[in-house]
């Protein structure tokens, strides 16, 4: 597993991914609506957030969270980019975020 990093809880989470086809290496452009990405937590796998996604240049994509407030400290997340064409799904490698505590919050 690749990590993203580590956010504290309330910050703002998003990461950027180039998308290319596996067999040619063409970036795939325009998918935007055929790709998902859930944020779950590590062992149960409970969901945490399901992420926004868009197109921000031709084959880079903008995956974002919304509100972590309620994201447990001390967690570790894990997500995937799940890729659905002609009824074929695909996932990417699993990623992993570790999630701290906020000493500054409301």
């Amino acid at each position: 597993m690749k990590s993203l990093g580590k956010i504290k809880r309330g910050d703002t989470f998003s990461f950027t991914a180039e998308l290319k086809d596996n067999v040619t290496g063409d970036v795939l452009t325009g998918i935007a609506d055929k790709l998902r990405c859930q944020c779950r937590t590590n062992g149960t796998h409970k969901l945490i957030d399901e992420m926004v996604i868009a197109e921000i240049t031709p084959g880079t994509y903008l995956f974002s969270a919304g509100q972590t407030d309620d994201w447990g400290a001390g967690f570790r997340l894990l997500l995937d980019i799940e890729y659905t064409y002609d009824n074929v799904v695909s996932s990417s490698e699993t990623f992993f975020v570790d999630v701290e505590a906020d000493i500054t919050h409301g």
